[in-house]
């Protein structure tokens, strides 16, 4: 049981990284207007907002699966650990898309 509080504690801090540079990739990218893709296309704003939206899910994921783990649940706590990392690894889709161009559009 100590190993899965060991990996979901590891997840945690590796999510609240992401969900950092989430947040520092939406602000250097959209928020200060200095990005023309945030100013002259909706899909690359549309594409920060949804890796940032994904990378926040991704975090809560990890920390139910923090919380799980503490509470000897540890199926659940594979199951959300799990769910975070897909979560993660659509983020990193996302953010290269929004970052390096591409095709993706919420609506």
């Amino acid at each position: 049981m100590q190993a899965i509080r060991v990996v979901t504690t590891l997840a945690a801090v590796a999510g609240s990284v992401a969900a950092l540079f989430a947040v520092i990739s939406y602000q250097v990218l959209c928020q200060d207007g200095t990005h023309g893709s945030c100013l002259e296309a909706r899909g690359a704003s549309d594409q920060l907002v949804a890796q940032l939206l994904v990378a926040i899910a991704g975090l809560v994921a990890v920390g139910c699966s923090v919380y799980l783990a503490g509470k000897h649940r540890r199926q659940a706590a594979v199951l959300a650990l799990v769910l975070g990392l897909v979560l993660y690894a659509a983020w990193a889709v996302l953010l290269d898309l929004a970052t390096h161009g591409g095709r993706f559009t919420l609506l």
